[in-house]
């Protein structure tokens, strides 16, 4: 998904997947001060969703980006390097 979504909206993907990011941190961050006596995992889902969610987006999409200049004999050094 994250591929074509790239190819349609460019960079933006990547944009919108670490916004994601940093706001399920926020979330997480909120839910354990707001329920510090009483946190349980469930507290932590909706910033775990938009964690994953953003992670998901940004990933694959930022690794296209970093290889799309990289010679093939050498693309699996390169993602080593990347990652």
């Amino acid at each position: 998904l994250s591929p074509r979504l790239v190819s349609r909206w460019g960079r933006r993907v990547i944009q919108l997947g670490t916004f994601l990011v940093g706001l399920g941190f926020a979330l997480m961050i909120v839910a354990t001060q707001v329920s510090m006596d009483s946190l349980s995992a469930l507290h932590l889902v909706p910033g775990l969703i938009l964690f994953g969610l953003g992670q998901g987006l940004a990933q694959p999409a930022l690794m296209a980006t970093a290889l799309s200049e990289v010679p093939k004999n050498l693309a699996g050094s390169a993602s080593g390097v990347v990652a």
